[in-house]
């Protein structure tokens, strides 16, 4: 019998809490986001972030996040 593979989604590996908000995992790659709005986007105990997107439109770098309480 195969045996079933579980795939990752975009949120639960990327992390977003981990390297935003913490200097000891930040990385080269995943670098800080300056927002235009200060405290716009939730954080904390009990937020959960969900289908992450970057796109760059030629010009900007936008960045998507869904938010559950």
């Amino acid at each position: 019998m195969p045996e079933l593979i579980a795939k990752t989604k975009l949120f639960e590996s990327a992390e977003v809490t981990r390297f935003a908000y913490n200097w000891a995992l930040n990385k080269q790659k995943l670098n800080w986001i300056r927002l235009c709005e200060r405290e716009r986007i939730s954080y904390g105990e009990g937020v959960k972030y969900i289908n992450s997107r970057v796109s760059f439109d030629g010009l900007n770098w936008w960045i998507s996040v869904g938010i559950e309480y």
